[in-house]
């Protein structure tokens, strides 16, 4: 079998498939007003990736709540980014709890981002068997595309 056969191992970067859900979807709330569409959408494409790829495994990154080496070393790191919109935030708690019901891996390192830690996973399976397939709305893990493939 070669890795182009092998199903992969995939690889989340969770909070920004959550942020891309949030801002490509109306508004959604529950009955009791709880927005939803960003779990949805998230949701949606968990599914999706799942059923085509048919993975042999997943894991989901996500961002710490600390700060990470990059704001020790540049101050002014992301000082410029919005913060996140409310009904995105409270999405986070139901965010982790969908993911516990899942039961598989998820990565959190204090002092690194989510976009660290998809790159050392990927790194490490380097020659596995199973292609690692990363997905991602973050344009900065394209630095980790391996051509090498045949």
């Amino acid at each position: 079998m070669t890795p182009n056969d092998a199903a992969p191992v995939v690889l989340f970067d969770t909070y920004s498939l959550l942020f891309r859900a949030h801002h490509a979807l109306p508004p959604m709330n529950t009955r009791s007003g709880e927005p939803t569409a960003a779990l949805y959408g998230f949701s949606t494409q968990l599914l999706k990736i799942v059923r085509e790829k048919r993975p042999s495994g997943i894991a989901f990154a996500v961002d710490a709540p600390q700060a990470t080496f990059r704001h020790e070393r540049y101050a002014a790191y992301k000082a410029h980014r919005d913060t996140a919109p409310s009904p995105l935030v409270e999405q986070l708690r139901r965010l982790r709890e969908l993911l516990a019901c899942l039961g598989v891996p998820v990565f959190s390192v204090p002092g690194y981002e989510a976009d660290d830690i998809l790159a050392t996973i990927a790194r490490s399976r380097a020659g596995a068997e199973a292609p690692t397939l990363i997905v991602s709305g973050d344009r900065d893990l394209l630095q980790l595309v391996r051509t090498d493939l045949h």
